[in-house]
């Protein structure tokens, strides 16, 4: 074998050996990205039961009356909750049409909430910089929450009350909705679709009642109302538990 032969195969194999490490690294990266912070691991482990239990039994919200249990009265022990998920939200520079990067993290995390051992809804909490986990919100969507529950959800998740909650968003523009009301409103597999979509709902004379009669608001009217309804049950929530969460949460 030559020297040019054996410099030749030396440097190959050098390539290979780099290739497979910065892959390996990449990977690990990947997987760091999706792992949750130990205090919000913590939060809903230790705190999120005890959260849940207090709020759903202050009356604030009904959840669970549609199948006849009711919230009120429920130990701390009756509620669990599942893995969270790290939630996102919409790009401006994608809205802008200056990137097909649709989506960018926040400190924002939600999970599946049970009841009895059942899905009655989601749970969301927020880890500021102090380090301080607070409860965002909790909800009755039980279809967003046995998504959750499912671990099929693999894309990024995007809270988007103006959409009606809980959406998927993968590469290439494709997205699809995990909540009741972005199941039906959310499917799109193309950058543009998706854009015209997040815009649109975000319009506010998209969904503002048309007062002169056109009938062009009327389906955004019904969107706006979802929304009213959205924002007071968080809104509820955070008002009663505003003293009781607001806590350091220890890693």
């Amino acid at each position: 074998m030559t020297v040019t032969t054996t410099l030749r195969a030396a440097g190959l194999a050098t390539v290979a050996a780099l290739s497979i490490t910065q892959l390996g690294l990449s990977s690990a990266a990947h997987a760091d990205e999706g792992a949750a912070p130990a205090a919000i691991t913590a939060w809903f482990s230790g705190s999120a039961p005890a959260t849940a239990a207090t709020v759903l039994g202050s009356g604030a919200t009904e959840i669970g009356e549609a199948d006849g249990t009711s919230a009120a009265d429920r130990p701390a022990s009756a509620y669990r909750t599942g893995i969270p998920v790290r939630l996102h939200d919409w790009n401006p520079a994608f809205v802008a049409g200056d990137t097909t990067t649709a989506v960018v993290g926040t400190s924002e995390w939600v999970a599946p909430l049970y009841r009895d051992g059942a899905v009655v809804g989601t749970i969301a909490a927020t880890l500021d910089a102090s380090g301080d986990v607070r409860m965002s919100y909790v909800d009755d969507d039980q279809t967003a929450g046995a998504a959750l529950a499912s671990g099929a959800v693999s894309g990024d998740v995007v809270q988007d009350p103006q959409l009606g909650g809980l959406v998927e968003v993968a590469g290439g523009g494709r997205a699809n909705g995990l909540s009741a009301v972005t199941h039906t409103r959310v499917d799109t597999g193309a950058v543009a679709e998706l854009r015209d979509l997040v815009t649109e709902a975000h319009d506010p004379d998209s969904w503002a009642p048309d007062v002169a009669g056109s009938g062009s608001g009327s389906e955004g009217a019904g969107a706006g109302s979802g929304q009213i309804v959205f924002g007071g049950l968080v809104a509820a929530a955070v008002l009663v538990l505003w003293q009781f969460t607001g806590r350091r949460t220890s890693a």
